[in-house]
């Protein structure tokens, strides 16, 4: 049985990172001494990270330089491991939790990490250009009869969002959900879904599950309800379709398992 890492959620770590234009100069990087002062008390380990070039002629090791090139605070838990990081280098500040409980919670404390940190060291000449977040979710397991499957609920698979399912008397929507996780068709069809919706626009599409008769296993069928009546028209808009597929690298896998149609 696959079990979330805490009573609370899933998540081990979320990490905070804005990426600057350039890396941050000594001068600028020596600015962030006052850290160690503003989080005392939050952050107590405080480091200097160092960086040493050095160029080797002849078995020799000449102009040996070591700089700094960042900084580190850390707060630890009761077994000694991280709780909380602040670490800035090169050109990137990067805030870590490793205690999630909320998301108001942490993001309220990363955010002023990340605020006073900012006013240490901010340039009009080094602009931010990028900012992201790193969610890592992590479940435990018995290795007896282990399943990756099991980690995942079935029913809310996210391509339910954009597709009708046809049910009958011989298969279901659970049976639809089933084929998709055993195939692991999700991330393929919420794919076809975008290709679709920038083809043809807002329009219906339904999956249903078909069985020839000398076949033993079911194939999806994935239908699209076009409102185009020109005949020339629609010829060119799936003949588009199908060439945007051919560059999906597991459209011959996929293919293996369902058939697009036009209804």
């Amino acid at each position: 049985m696959n079990m979330p890492i805490s009573n609370e959620n899933s998540i081990e770590s979320s990490s905070f990172f804005l990426v600057f234009e350039r890396d941050f100069s000594s001068s600028e990087l020596q600015l962030l001494a006052r850290l160690q002062k503003v989080f005392e008390q939050e952050l107590p380990a405080f480091k200097e990270l160092s960086e040493i070039s050095f160029n080797i002629e002849k078995n020799a090791v000449i102009n040996s330089h070591e700089n700094i090139s960042g900084t580190l605070l850390q707060s630890f838990d009761e077994n000694d491991k991280p709780a909380w990081s602040l670490k800035v280098e090169k050109n990137i500040i990067e805030v870590s939790c490793f205690t999630y409980d909320k998301w108001d919670n942490v993001w309220t404390k990363a955010q002023g990490y990340l605020s006073e940190t900012i006013k240490s060291i901010e340039s009009p000449s080094n602009k931010l250009v990028v900012c992201i977040l790193k969610v890592v979710d992590k479940f435990l397991a018995s290795t007896d009869n282990y399943n990756i499957e099991n980690a995942f609920n079935s029913e809310t698979l996210e391509f339910e969002q954009y597709f009708s399912v046809e049910s009958n008397n011989f298969y279901n929507e659970k049976n639809i959900r089933d084929f998709v996780l055993k195939h692991k068709l999700n991330d393929f069809l919420l794919w076809v879904n975008t290709l679709i919706a920038d083809t043809f626009g807002d329009i219906k599409k339904s999956l249903k599950l078909v069985k020839c008769w000398d076949d033993e296993d079911y194939h999806m069928v994935l239908e699209i309800f076009s409102e185009q009546n020109n005949m020339d028209e629609l010829s060119l808009l799936e003949d588009g379709l199908f060439k945007k597929l051919e560059s999906h690298p597991e459209i011959d896998y996929a293919l293996q398992y369902i058939v697009i149609a036009q209804r």
